[in-house]
């Protein structure tokens, strides 16, 4: 009884008080997604009336909390869903509709050092997201069929190199933070920005270890742990298109038609195929597409087909289509592995490509008429490209005997 008396006690110490406002939106479902002092993972809903939300509930130090103002926006980019710092006592977030990036935030110690800290480090984050608007601008025009993917490449790797040197700047001053500030929340946080990705996972372990009992103990620190394990095992993990080789039979694949198996590996032979998984959001897929349907026109007639898989979501479909009809890839056969109804629009299928699956974009399997896989690849560089046209030039040429 004692126990159960200190614990709520506990609890109650380290209640928080969210209270927002979004300016110029008044009505509405918000979301708000955290850890408790009880580390349950909480999915808390309520409403926003006349512009106005608020949330009570606990939290154990801090935790880096994420707030979902339009559960219709899949994206996690700062517009109207984004992420911020809450802890112990009253929290107020104020932001304009789609504009949660440039929130102003008071009652959080650890939101005022992350963001004083990001003053410190201004004129890198400026020339560093003026940079990444640029590329924005870009995939854009791609999606749009309104410049040459060639023509893209360039400014893009022109960019990529003005980027690299940006990041690794920012790098350096995090890592260095986060080793003189073991008593940090904000360590925390910038240790699971790099955590596994540019920090290895041994080097992530030393500097984890080394942060205090406060820190280790807070309900991001359970987040972080948990990512970092996931993360951690899916780097170790084989995946089926590890699997799959050059010069062996490829592995089945399907794609639906109305209510039936439509498209097969076995019922292509005869043909050489492309397989290309891909995203609205890679840029890089969508400089390596309008490659894709040049090397479709050029070798159309001698057999070549390609098909495109993407994971679109149904509500994600008129974009799809948008994309579709202004870069002129209707001869395409369009597979969404999202998809859980039927044809969409006569354009987009459903199928299953589970013998393909890895977490990374794009990705490129050519078959040639026998059924077998002649070329396999993730990434996309020009120089990549000229590689798979030859390979594709043999296969169409091949006499079956």
């Amino acid at each position: 009884m004692v126990f159960f008396y200190l614990i709520c006690q506990d609890i109650a110490a380290q209640q928080f008080t969210l209270r927002g406002k979004v300016i110029g939106k008044d009505t509405g479902i918000v979301i708000l997604e955290y850890i408790n002092a009880n580390y349950e993972n909480i999915s808390d809903s309520g409403l926003l009336r006349d512009g106005s939300f608020e949330f009570k509930g606990s939290v154990n130090g801090v935790d880096y909390v994420f707030l979902i103002t339009d559960t219709n926006y899949l994206y996690r980019d700062g517009k109207v869903n984004g992420f911020f710092f809450i802890e112990p006592g009253v929290i107020e977030i104020t932001f304009s509709k789609g504009d949660m990036k440039n929130a102003k935030i008071s009652g959080s110690a650890v939101q005022e050092e992350l963001e004083r800290w990001r003053k410190v480090q201004s004129v890198s984050w400026e020339s560093r997201n003026d940079i990444l608007l640029e590329m924005d601008s870009i995939r854009e025009l791609l999606k749009n069929g309104s410049i040459e993917s060639a023509i893209a490449s360039k400014k893009i790797d022109s960019l990529r190199q003005r980027f690299f040197p940006i990041r690794d700047t920012i790098f350096k001053m995090d890592l260095s933070y986060i080793k003189h500030h073991p008593d940090s929340y904000l360590s925390l946080k910038l240790l699971d920005d790099y955590a596994v990705r540019l920090i290895p996972e041994d080097s992530v372990n030393i500097l984890y270890a080394k942060f205090t009992d406060n820190v280790k103990n807070s309900s991001f620190a359970l987040a972080f742990r948990k990512m970092f394990n996931t993360n951690s095992k899916n780097i170790k993990l084989t995946f089926p298109f590890d699997d799959v080789k050059v010069h062996d039979e490829a592995p089945a694949f399907s794609v639906y038609g109305s209510g039936a198996v439509s498209i097969t590996n076995k019922s292509l032979k005869g043909q050489v195929t492309l397989l290309e998984f891909w995203s609205l959001t890679c840029l890089p897929c969508l400089q390596f597409n309008p490659e894709l349907e040049r090397l479709r026109k050029k070798y159309n007639e001698r057999g070549l087909k390609v098909i495109a898989i993407s994971r679109t979501k149904e509500q994600e479909l008129p974009a799809l289509f948008s994309y579709i009809r202004k870069n002129k890839f209707s001869q395409w056969i369009h597979v969404s592995l999202d998809m859980k109804s039927g044809p969409a629009n006569n354009q987009v299928f459903n199928g299953n490509f589970d013998n393909y699956h890895y977490p990374g974009l794009p990705r490129t399997v050519l078959i040639d008429k026998k059924g077998k896989v002649i070329y396999k690849e993730f990434g996309y560089s020009p120089e990549e490209s000229k590689r798979l046209e030859a390979i594709i030039g043999a296969a169409v040429n091949e006499v079956i005997r």
